[in-house]
């Protein structure tokens, strides 16, 4: 297939699955039109390899003194620790990833646009736990969902509450996400918003039935024993008196 036949103008489209079904249908048009020379041609193409090639940018950035890695306009966080060094950032159509010697620092999804921002709660952490007051501003903390907001809302506006909602979002070094924010949900509607509270209801989640006791060998003859029989008190009454 020449070059001139393999370029197709690309229209203006809302997402890459449309893309990549008119992509397919440019394709079997083209396969229809060569005709027999696409066979001929196909019988000569090496196989596909065994793993798909990794269509990636590779960059090297500098984290920011707020611990951001800037790309194209927006940025992604990585782990506090890592302000003013070097990183590695690998940017696929979906994904950014980031990582220094070897070891992946963040992976987050890749944002459209610019001015945009993607952070995770658990990069920033320590920090909070080092600066329990941060929590009531920190960027991160204010995107996220509703439930938290309320949260802090409702105990930053309490002398030292503060310190109450940050420790509450440090059982994230322990749960889950979402498994964390629906115990919130629920201490929120408890009116119950504390980190014992929020814990004691994360484990209530995760606790399970307990399996039924199995008797040891040695006891086992124990378990075939009659049933009490109270009417033998008075025969052995009289077996000791006599």
């Amino acid at each position: 297939m020449s070059e001139e036949t393999s370029w197709f103008f690309v229209p203006d489209l809302a997402s890459l699955e449309e893309l990549n079904l008119s992509l397919t249908r440019w394709c079997e048009e083209q396969r229809k039109k060569c005709g027999a020379s696409f066979g001929e041609e196909a019988a000569s193409l090496l196989p596909l390899p065994a793993l798909p090639h990794p269509c990636a940018l590779h960059t090297v950035s500098v984290v920011s003194s707020t611990s951001l890695v800037r790309f194209e306009g927006n940025v992604y966080s990585v782990p506090v620790g890592h302000e003013r060094e070097a990183v590695n950032l690998s940017s696929t159509w979906d994904r950014i990833r980031i990582s220094q010697n070897g070891t992946l620092l963040a992976d987050h999804p890749r944002l459209s646009g610019k001015g945009k921002a993607s952070m995770e709660l658990a990069h920033v952490l320590p920090l909070l736990q080092a600066k329990p007051g941060a929590a009531r501003n920190a960027a991160v903390v204010r995107r996220l969902t509703e439930p938290w907001q309320k949260a802090r809302k409702l105990l930053c506006a309490q002398p030292e509450g503060y310190r109450e909602f940050c420790t509450i979002l440090l059982l994230h070094r322990e749960h889950a996400m979402e498994a964390l924010t629906q115990a919130l949900e629920e201490a929120l509607s408890l009116k119950r918003v504390t980190a014992e509270t929020i814990r004691q209801l994360l484990w209530n989640r995760t606790t399970s039935v307990l399996p039924a006791a199995s008797v040891p060998d040695p006891l086992a003859e124990f378990s075939s024993c009659c049933a009490p029989n109270p009417g033998r008190y008075d025969a052995l009454t009289r077996e000791a008196v006599a």
